[in-house]
């Protein structure tokens, strides 16, 4: 299996983007994936798929390839 390496280092923002509540609100879609992300990099129990780098600035993810199907 390989591994994918995710890192904040190339993302240059000083300040987080300001959005209004209600757009926020609306938006569950990109905020949603962000929360349930940090969730599961977070989970030790998600260490064998998805887990921070040993400096906490990125994260690995496993490339998990699809079962194999065997002809009968």
């Amino acid at each position: 299996m390989a591994s994918l390496a995710l890192s904040t280092s190339s993302v240059h923002c000083h300040h987080p983007p300001i959005v209004p509540k209600n757009v926020a609100e609306k938006s569950k879609g990109p905020l949603a994936f962000i929360q349930k992300l940090f969730e599961m990099v977070n989970d030790p129990d998600s260490t064998d798929v998805i887990r921070w780098s040993s400096a906490g600035d990125s994260f690995f993810g496993q490339l998990i390839s699809p079962p194999t199907v065997h002809g009968t």
